[in-house]
């Protein structure tokens, strides 16, 4: 397999407790936002999720910087070896999303365009527990890259592949993702 189109896998990244916490946390803030929404109206039926920026959790860095700079260290370490993409030190991007019953980002799409054409390598952290909901898959257009629903997991990826979350049929899914970013493409 090409390493420039594959996924990592960090199976344990976030131990359940601190994922259990940052939950709470944007829970206890009530800072969720529909997503793609204009004047009130969603722009596309491709994406219909919650979202809260990871500043808005915790403005400082304090609580989520420090154990990430570990994970942090692996991504940069792996891009080094294997995928070779020229990157901003310790630029980085953090949302958290909230699937409920009927959200999803049901649309193939990637985390790279216009708007966001310096984002290099994209991650997921598994926040809820697998056994928390159902449906909300992370799934890949290759269908040969696995991807994991164990609480405080990882899925690492550059930002060109293609992926989507299917429906979440019970229960609710969060994550918390994010994106390393460099000079755009070319």
């Amino acid at each position: 397999m090409n390493a420039r189109l594959c996924t990592i896998q960090q199976p344990a990244f976030y131990s359940p407790e601190f994922c259990e916490s940052l939950i709470e946390r944007c829970e206890e803030k009530n800072a969720w936002r529909e997503a793609d929404l204009e004047n009130g109206v969603h722009r596309s039926q491709d994406r219909n999720t919650y979202i809260c920026e990871a500043g808005e959790i915790d403005p400082t860095g304090e609580f989520l910087v420090p154990p990430i700079q570990d994970f942090l260290s692996n991504i940069y370490a792996y891009n080094e070896s294997s995928w070779k993409f020229v990157l901003h030190r310790n630029a980085l991007e953090l949302t958290f999303l909230k699937y409920k019953v009927g959200n999803h980002y049901n649309a193939w799409h990637t985390d790279v365009s216009n708007e966001a054409s310096m984002r290099k390598i994209s991650f997921s952290i598994q926040l809820s527990g697998g056994e928390d909901y159902e449906g909300g898959d992370l799934i890949f257009l290759d269908k040969n890259m696995p991807t994991t629903r164990r609480q405080g997991s990882a899925v690492i990826f550059p930002s060109f592949l293609a992926h989507k979350v299917t429906p979440v049929t019970k229960g609710v899914r969060y994550a918390l993702i994010g994106w390393l970013i460099g000079p755009p493409f070319k």
